[in-house]
């Protein structure tokens, strides 16, 4: 895993401008970015930016939150996003970094259950191939389905802050870690998060909210094919 500390998201960037809660594209200075249809979705209003060899996507949700409270058992809140990413002409796409950043408080007061309140964020980090076949079964499909390699993530059980706190998770998918994928030209991303809360007992309170992701997508300068003189396919022939 990578934190997303590229100084693409704090400067330099050709920024564009917030897009509304709807299906759309955008594009940077090396890849197209198509986001699936996001009304009613929970990730918040996207921004598109791209420096140099990466592009950065950046979400600030203001209502991917849930609370529990007086032992009313887990609440949980869950919604999935899909991006597919067409590398331009000349690119080719190498890796994909998440990183998502929320807070959570829980109460202090333990019921009679003994049971302290908790939250929980987890999810799946998961890139496709639109493009490349995986022959030999070195993702985490079958053979003869596109390449696709995913990593869970999980903050664990959180407990004992009364105070407001941050959590945190930071995951990349290499496609040059799979043998036979390397690059890519198109590849769909996908983003699964879910939250919880627990109380046990009246009185206790437990809330967590995700505040901001963001997508880092890193490509390289596609290999140039130089073309063979037509006198040395007259020669091989």
């Amino acid at each position: 895993m990578r934190t997303l500390t590229k100084a693409c998201i704090l400067a330099g960037l050709t920024a564009l401008p917030a897009v509304q809660a709807y299906a759309f594209t955008a594009m940077s200075n090396n890849v197209t970015v198509t986001f699936d249809d996001l009304d009613n979705q929970l990730f918040g209003n996207a921004t598109v930016s791209g420096s140099g060899n990466t592009t950065t996507i950046t979400f600030f949700p203001d209502q991917f939150a849930v609370q529990s409270a007086n032992g009313e058992g887990v609440v949980s809140i869950f919604d999935i996003l899909n991006i597919t990413i067409d590398a331009k002409p000349g690119f080719e796409i190498t890796d994909l970094t998440l990183a998502e950043t929320g807070d959570y408080q829980l109460s202090a007061d333990f019921g009679s259950s003994g049971n302290a309140p908790q939250v929980n964020a987890r999810g799946l980090w998961a890139i496709t191939s639109n493009t490349k076949i995986d022959t030999n079964g070195n993702g985490d499909l079958p053979a003869g389905f596109n390449f696709r390699k995913g990593n869970l993530f999980d903050t664990g059980t959180l407990t004992g802050q009364t105070n407001s706190s941050a959590w945190s998770i930071s995951e990349t998918v290499d496609l040059s870690s799979v043998t036979g994928w390397g690059t890519d030209t198109s590849v769909t991303a996908t983003l699964e998060n879910h939250i919880s809360a627990w109380t046990f007992d009246s009185g206790e309170l437990a809330n967590i909210a995700k505040k901001f992701g963001g997508v880092t997508i890193d490509v390289t300068t596609a290999p140039t094919v130089v073309p063979v003189p037509a006198a040395v396919w007259l020669f091989g022939s």
